[in-house]
Order: structure tokens, then C-alpha cells, then sequence
């Protein structure tokens, strides 16, 4: 591995500005935060579920056991998505 990038492409576009921190569930779908929700894309990047943030999220994360953690400027949640 020598850092190089290699077929770079455009996977998503957000209609308005605010992308954030990006990670994928146990099923490769790819999530973001986004200005006040975090979102789920399937495989052809279309939304599939938005979940509203009391706050602007700004990273989030699954745990191997299905936990999602989200952290907001001013706090941190951590549930299972039903």
C-alpha cells in the first residue's frame, strides 16, 4: 500500500451543504450526517431512511453488535435500530 487513490468516484452528492462524518452498518449500507438527521444509502445511493437529530450530527458509528452511536456538537446518543 503506497497511499495512492485508485477509480475515485462519486458515490453521493448532498443536495445542500453539510455532509459529515460517513460509516457503513454490518450490511455495507453507507450512512451520513447530514445538517439535522443522519441517513441511510442502499448500494445505488438512494436514501432509504433519515433519522431527525435534536442537533447537528457529526460522526457516528456501529458497533459489531448492532449499538449505533451519533455524536451532536453538544452530546452523544447510543441506541438499536428496530
Amino acid at each position: 500500500v503506497d497511499g495512492t487513490l485508485e477509480d475515485l468516484g462519486l458515490f453521493y452528492k448532498l443536495k445542500k451543504r453539510g455532509l459529515d462524518g460517513l460509516c457503513l452498518d454490518t450490511e455495507n449500507n453507507l450512512w451520513f450526517a447530514g445538517m439535522s438527521e443522519i441517513s441511510k444509502l442502499d448500494k445505488q445511493a438512494n436514501i432509504v431512511l433519515s433519522i431527525n437529530m435534536p442537533n447537528k450530527p457529526t460522526s457516528m458509528d456501529f458497533h459489531k453488535s448492532g449499538w449505533l452511536c451519533v455524536t451532536l456538537r453538544d452530546s452523544a446518543y447510543v441506541t438499536k435500530l428496530k
